[in-house]
């Protein structure tokens, strides 16, 4: 009888999980398709042979030119130091955390990519930003 048991729940688990991957494969591929990181990428190339910082900027490096600098947040500060025009991509909605990380004051959104899937529990649009170093800090 255990045995008989033990078939019926592999069978059964089986069926679960292959119920919830065609699910999931007609959801994403099939019904809901969109092309927002493409686009992302795309619209970057107005932003060829920048050098960018940021976590993120690696990711969105394929249909253009952009030049990702990825290094810890030691080496972003003095690179902020020594450079003027800093651009830095992350999420849209950030503001007072980059301030607050890189102890600037003076930041500038100066572009914004739409997203279409959750990240943190919400829909989060991706960005650049234009950060000015505060040579009083």
């Amino acid at each position: 009888m255990f045995y008989k048991n033990k078939k019926q729940l592999i069978v059964a688990a089986f069926l679960f999980f292959t119920i919830v991957n065609v699910t999931y494969i007609y959801r994403y591929c099939f019904k809901n398709v969109t092309f927002y990181e493409k686009d992302c990428m795309i619209a970057l190339s107005k932003y060829n042979n920048e050098i960018i910082l940021g976590e993120y900027i690696n990711g969105f490096t394929l249909y253009n030119d952009v030049k990702p600098l990825l290094n810890t947040q030691d080496k972003y500060n003095d690179y902020l130091q020594t450079k003027e025009n800093i651009l830095y991509f992350d999420y849209y909605d950030i503001d007072d955390v980059i301030k607050e990380r890189f102890q600037i004051d003076h930041i500038e959104k100066i572009f914004e990519a739409r997203r279409n899937f959750l990240a943190l529990g919400s829909k989060r649009n991706m960005g650049i930003y234009r950060l000015e170093y505060n040579d009083e800090n």
